[in-house]
């Protein structure tokens, strides 16, 4: 599979996800990562994907695994805050928004997600 063809596989995940097709959506990204295994958008896409059928102990592990093949990548760390946020696992989204924030100090996407989790934790 080559590039162009990888972000059209994408494309079709992203529609099957949208559609509530979450078997298919699975298995697109599956396919890209069997092609690419390091790739950020399948490795999160199958965190979404577990997150909507809801698995979230899956969309967890997915994150993180995501935010441990790209180290210098805030978004699997904002999405992790967003997720604790959900559950309301307040100390491990404030420990996931740190992550991010040492990444870049002034990420806004964790800016945004950590001021919700404080909002939502009764802070402010």
């Amino acid at each position: 599979m080559n590039s162009e063809e990888l972000v059209q596989r994408r494309a079709e995940a992203e529609k099957l996800l949208a559609a509530g097709n979450f078997d298919g959506a699975d298995a697109a990204y599956r396919s890209i990562l069997d092609v690419d295994a390091k790739n950020i958008y399948a490795l999160m896409g199958l965190g979404v994907v577990a997150r909507a059928r809801p698995d979230l102990t899956l969309a967890e592990q997915r994150f993180r695994e995501a935010a441990s093949v790209h180290p210098g990548s805030t978004w699997p760390l904002f999405t992790l805050v967003v997720l604790f946020t959900g559950s309301k696992r307040w100390g491990d989204g404030e420990a996931a928004a740190k992550a991010a924030f040492a990444i870049n100090a002034n990420d806004f996407q964790t800016l945004m997600a950590l001021g919700r989790l404080r909002r939502d934790r009764g802070d402010l």
